[in-house]
């Protein structure tokens, strides 16, 4: 079975049901306080989603749990219909193209999709630079005598946030009866880092063939430092390639848009002639296309 099918099995959510509920316990919140502030989570229709086995929904819960916000999938829902009906009110109201009307409910569907992504995307760049310190922090605890397990909680306590609340989640799973390796296998599935694989498959290795765990976390720390200088240095060698690759696939857009302001029936051939609607296509392909080779150029993988 594959780790995000493991992850969204019935006992792995009520293993996070319930330690979330004592987790507020612990922390004084208590119940009711719980339930008034997560009304929406508990509603019929998210429990109904989450009892699915449909794809889409899976991934869309997949998105939230890496993004690390504090929503649910009807949360999601209900802010992409919210967003499509506005929009199609909008546009039919101003009686604008069937085009624009298009493009402007497939950007409503996209728009919380994109936000999810950039919030993982920042989440896991604040969840990289943290984890070296983090390791060199169960490093130290290692070596005055601590287990693992242990040192992984200290370090869930004493860090931030996001690599906290991902390291007490999974300190709390090993608590709760989780297999390590599971608990492990959760949480690179959570947070979606290289370096963070690159963490576990060391432990997972040592703890089938033994070694010194301290020593082999502080190189780890010290190689992802390396690496993270490193990767500066060629996003900032790289950054010219990148900026032009925007500007040069923004530009007909923006041209296009300030034409049918100006000059509306100028432009309009593009859609209303056939020969037009053709040659639209092909420049959409062409900026695309164009887009994605400029971007592959200039990125450089470390």
């Amino acid at each position: 079975m594959k780790v995000h099918e493991k992850f969204f099995s019935k006992n792995a959510k009520n293993l996070s049901r319930n330690i979330k509920e004592i987790r507020k316990v612990r922390e004084g919140e208590g119940y009711l306080s719980g339930l008034l502030k997560n009304r929406t989570t508990n509603s019929p229709l998210n429990l109904y989603l989450k009892s699915t086995n449909w794809n889409w929904v899976q991934i869309l819960e997949t998105l939230i749990v890496r993004s690390g916000i504090k929503s649910s999938v009807q949360d999601i829902l209900t802010v992409i219909i919210l967003l499509l009906f506005s929009s199609l009110s909008l546009m039919l109201y101003l009686n604008q193209p069937w085009f624009l009307t298009a493009g402007l409910c497939v950007f409503s569907i996209i728009l919380p999709i994109f936000f999810l992504r950039l919030k993982e995307t920042s989440r896991i760049k604040k969840f990289n630079e943290q984890l070296p310190d983090c390791l060199d922090y169960i490093s130290r605890a290692l070596r005055s005598g601590n287990g693992l397990v242990t040192a992984i909680g200290q370090a869930a306590n004493d860090s931030s946030e996001p690599i906290a609340s991902e390291f007490r989640q999974a300190f709390d799973e090993i608590n709760f009866g989780l297999d390590f390796k599971e608990s492990m296998a959760n949480l690179g599935f959570r947070v979606r880092s290289e370096e963070l694989n690159f963490f576990i498959t060391s432990l997972m290795i040592q703890r089938e063939s033994g070694g010194n765990l301290s020593e082999l976390l502080a190189g780890i720390s010290k190689t992802m430092r390396d690496r993270f200088k490193l990767d500066g240095k060629v996003k900032g060698l790289s950054a010219e390639g990148r900026l032009s690759a925007y500007i040069l696939s923004a530009l007909p857009v923006i041209i296009g848009i300030a034409f049918y302001f100006i000059n509306p029936n100028y432009i309009s051939k593009l859609w209303e002639d056939e020969q037009g609607i053709m040659l639209l296509k092909i420049s959409i392909a062409g900026v695309l296309i164009g887009y994605a080779w400029a971007q592959k150029i200039a990125k450089v993988d470390v």
